[in-house]
Order: C-alpha cells, then sequence, then structure tokens
C-alpha cells in the first residue's frame, strides 16, 4: 500500500506502510554495482540506502525515510518559520561530515548538491541524500551536466 508519492531527479517516489523507507523509481542508467556501492555506506548524516531492485531496465531504490522534508522548504518556503542561524551552521556542518565521510569512502563526487538534497530525520537532525553519490552511466562514469560537489584534494 502506498501512503505518500512524488516526482523527483530520479523519477518517482513512494512511501510504504510497513518500514520506515521511501522507495524511488530511478533512471534505467543507475547499475547494480552502483547501487551495491552506495548500499554500501552507512552513516548518521546520510539517507542511508536500505534496498534496491535491478530487473532489465526498471530500478527500485529504498531509502531511509526522512519526515521532516527538505531543507530548500525550510529556507524558501516557509516564510514564517526560518531556520535560526545556529541551526544552519549546524546544517553546514554535518553535510560538510557526509561529504568528508563520503571521500574518505570514496566517493569522491556528489552530484547536484543542493538543499533538496538535504533532508531532516525524526530528531530534525540534517541528512545528506544518497542519491547524489549515483553516478549516471553503466561504465561508472558521470555524464551528468549538474555540477558536482568535488573536494579540493581531486
Amino acid at each position: 500500500m502506498v501512503t505518500g508519492s512524488g516526482d523527483g531527479v530520479w523519477g518517482s517516489w513512494w512511501l510504504g506502510d510497513g518500514r520506515s523507507g521511501g522507495s524511488r523509481g530511478c533512471a534505467a542508467e543507475v547499475s547494480e554495482e552502483e547501487a551495491w556501492g552506495v548500499g554500501k555506506l552507512r552513516h548518521r548524516r546520510l539517507t542511508n540506502l536500505i534496498g534496491y531492485c535491478c530487473d532489465g531496465d526498471e530500478r527500485l531504490l529504498v531509502a531511509e525515510f526522512m519526515p521532516n522534508d527538505t531543507l530548500a522548504k525550510h529556507l524558501f518556503h516557509w516564510e514564517k518559520q526560518t531556520i535560526e542561524w545556529a541551526m544552519r551552521l549546524r546544517v553546514a556542518l554535518y553535510i560538510a561530515k557526509a561529504l568528508e565521510f563520503c571521500s574518505s569512502a570514496g566517493r569522491l563526487l556528489y552530484h547536484d548538491l543542493n538543499a533538496c538534497r538535504v533532508l531532516f530525520d525524526e530528531e530534525g537532525d540534517p541528512r545528506l541524500s544518497c542519491f547524489g553519490l549515483m553516478k549516471n552511466s553503466r561504465d561508472g562514469k558521470s555524464y551528468s551536466t549538474n555540477l558536482a560537489y568535488t573536494p579540493p584534494s581531486i
């Protein structure tokens, strides 16, 4: 049973009833290897990938559900509930920690880093979406026209 739905960069997303997770139909270019690589990453500052299914050209990714919306909504759509500066600094610190972890784990590029990729968990802590870690092709190279975060060491 689906309890919610929407559209995003990688396709449609749905909320399931049983387990607290969001699932996302994604581009056919995401390989099983790529999903497996991102799925192995585990960090408290990432929305961790729980599972995936690759069946022919169909792809389904299941990530932890983040119930408190995106940074974009908090910054740009809730004019009467603006984020205080202390929280903005915490967001910057936590996302920097997530990017540092990804870099140390061999995931040097984060594609399309923006306020929509920062999600808030049940405690209100910011987390970085794991979907920005996906490369866009079967050969493991990124052909994205979006800017990617690249650490200064590269």
